[in-house]
């Protein structure tokens, strides 16, 4: 664990020397965990697509495949820890930014809150990718050309 609070450490000195700073704290905990099943639902869409290289070899025939779907719900709840703490968004277009979060971490109550949000949306990931590869399993991830990003 202490690798990855030095990896952490550095990704948010990265961010900031780049300007790229997100403000966090009570509220933004608060709104990430009452997020209604609908919104969940979008975002994971747009994180499927703003992700679609990596799931894409996790799929089946992949560079890199996911020994199960468990693998593919690990990586989204990754994705949406990192989102509900303010590590990363989704702009406009439907790309990944990263942030160094600013403001006071979560409070055991709001991480507990934020977590029982992001597990009970375990059932709407694979809704989620399945639609984003436009229904078929096998399909490819990528946001098509002629939809506009929906945030």
């Amino acid at each position: 664990m202490a690798n990855n609070s030095k990896i952490l450490e550095a990704y948010c000195e990265s961010c900031r020397k780049n300007g790229a700073v997100m403000e966090v704290g009570p509220e933004r905990y608060k709104e990430m965990a009452e997020i209604s099943d609908e919104e969940m639902e979008e975002i994971l869409v747009d994180l499927t697509y703003a992700n679609a290289e990596t799931l894409d070899s996790m799929a089946v025939g992949g560079e890199h495949p996911a020994r199960s779907d468990q693998d593919v719900i690990d990586f989204m709840e990754m994705m949406l820890n990192l989102l509900f703490l303010g590590y990363i968004s989704i702009n406009p277009e439907g790309e990944l930014r990263c942030f160094a979060p600013e403001g006071p971490p979560p409070t055991d109550e709001e991480e507990m809150a934020m977590d029982r949000r992001i597990r009970s949306a375990f059932p709407i990931i694979p809704v989620a990718v399945i639609r984003a590869a436009g229904g078929g399993k096998e399909a490819q991830l990528s946001r098509p050309a002629n939809m506009p990003p929906r945030r």
